[in-house]
């Protein structure tokens, strides 16, 4: 038990040294097209450094950013294109990442994507094979999701949100890694996203996938972060977007949590695209 704690540790001292990311370029299409770095995506005050957060209820937890969304361009899309972020380097932590969108103008002031206002378009959880870890959107570099064609036109903010949790056996062990895409969708329907959440408040740093030790006694991945919704019957379809095994089509109009209450999150790599219904 000493001997399986001290390797436990001495992997948690070892893997925060490995190198750190940001976010600062938006992919637009599939294949996709690289936007220059910081051109569409609010610079993070981690640009230099790539130094995580580790307090999931900080205000800099939105989009780790001080400068407003008025210094930052905006990309004019049509709903239903594939979309994405690309890091600086391939993500080196074993973690869980997630992209969050919310209806925000770039001049709506100076607190932009306040309140319940986000709701999550995909993620790249973590699995469990008997007490074997695979963690999709390690070692990955580009992170795209298709633009729900249901998604009413307007400005919104893309939020891009990797959990690093080689250091997440204790309490304000995990890193966050974040990023926020300034876009304007054309051409869209009129879907209700749901639910929304707050950001922060999504998480308190509590929750088992956030607090886990990938290292020791663990053989389920208790993936109780903000869900993907759904509705109660799952249309799963294959789609040419690297990285993605599938794509979950889910209407607005009948959304649950994908995984609710205490149940395990052992499925495939996910990426899950609300359509709903024009």
């Amino acid at each position: 038990m000493k001997a399986l704690l001290l390797a436990t540790l001495l992997a948690q001292a070892v893997l925060p040294s490995l190198a750190h990311y940001t976010f600062p370029k938006l992919l637009i299409g599939n294949p996709p097209i690289a936007t220059n770095d910081w051109q569409f995506v609010v610079k993070t005050l981690n640009a230099d450094t790539g130094a995580p957060l580790t307090d999931p209820t900080s205000n800099l937890f939105r989009c780790y950013a001080t400068n407003t969304a008025a210094k930052t361009s905006v990309y004019t899309v049509n709903a239903g294109t594939v979309i994405g972020f690309k890091s600086n380097v391939p993500i080196d932590h074993p973690g869980h990442l997630s992209i969050y969108m919310a209806k925000v103008n770039p001049s709506s002031g100076t607190d932009p994507g306040s309140g319940n206002v986000w709701f999550k378009v995909a993620q790249w959880s973590p699995t469990i094979t008997g007490t074997t870890w695979n963690f999709p959107s390690q070692g990955q570099q580009t992170f795209q999701f298709t633009l729900p064609v249901c998604l009413p036109s307007d400005y919104y903010l893309v939020r891009i949100e990797h959990i690093a949790l080689q250091g997440a056996a204790i309490y304000g062990g995990a890193e966050y890694y974040l990023a926020c895409g300034q876009i304007k969708v054309v051409n869209g329907g009129n879907g209700t996203p749901s639910p929304l959440v707050s950001i922060p408040g999504v998480y308190n740093g509590h929750e088992p996938g956030v607090l886990t030790n990938i290292y020791y006694g663990t053989t389920t991945y208790l993936d109780l972060l903000s869900g993907l919704a759904s509705s109660s019957e799952y249309d799963y379809s294959s789609e040419n977007i690297p990285g993605v095994d599938e794509i979950l089509s889910a209407p607005w109009d009948n959304m649950n949590q994908l995984y609710s209450g205490a149940e395990a999150h052992n499925a495939r790599d996910e990426v899950g695209v609300y359509r709903g219904t024009i």
